[in-house]
């Protein structure tokens, strides 16, 4: 069993590994996250990219991004999809996690037509959460084999400024 100075020097690598892992995303296309010696980047790295595969095709336009408003919550930090259903699990940094519907765009411009803005909470700890500065409920997984294995992995800060790191139990999709 790990006390909480382990266990919070154990999140605090994972935390830094996923920041840096987030900061190297910008591939190339040649597998790496560092550039290799032998290739340059780009002067403009917005308007000129190539693929890695294909060299000598000469730059391309980056594809077009379009933003949609699919929801508002309160204070959201995750949103991420719910195994095996169509709904979306909305994590609240105040303390709230709920299920919603509706949320997902069948093509770039079917969207929904008003942002959903509730969904059943499926876990409330706003009494048990601090919210102060970078605190709060920051964040939550299913485990790699839901719902056969109905774990959840919730991140915290407590109102003593705690990190808690807990598995609870969500009942799979017959139960949302």
């Amino acid at each position: 069993m790990l006390d909480a100075p382990h266990l919070r020097s154990i999140l605090a690598a994972v935390l830094a590994a996923s920041v840096l892992g987030v900061a190297g995303c910008g591939d190339d296309g040649g597998g790496s996250s560092s550039p290799s010696p032998t290739k340059r980047a780009p002067k403009d790295p917005v308007s000129t990219s190539t693929t890695g595969t294909d060299a000598g095709a000469g730059p391309t336009k980056p594809p077009a991004l379009r933003l949609a408003l699919v929801g508002k919550f309160d204070a959201p930090v995750l949103a991420t999809a719910v195994p095996g259903t169509d709904l979306v699990a909305v994590v609240e940094k105040p303390g709230r996690i709920r299920l919603v519907s509706g949320m997902v765009c069948s093509t770039a411009d079917r969207c929904p037509a008003r942002p959903v803005s509730s969904g059943r909470v499926v876990v409330d700890l706003t009494r048990q959460v601090s919210t102060g500065n970078e605190q709060g409920l920051l964040g939550m997984a299913f485990h790699p084999d839901w719902p056969r294995d109905p774990r959840i992995f919730l991140d915290y800060t407590d109102t003593g400024g705690d990190t808690h790191v807990e598995a609870w139990t969500l009942d799979g999709p017959s139960g949302t």
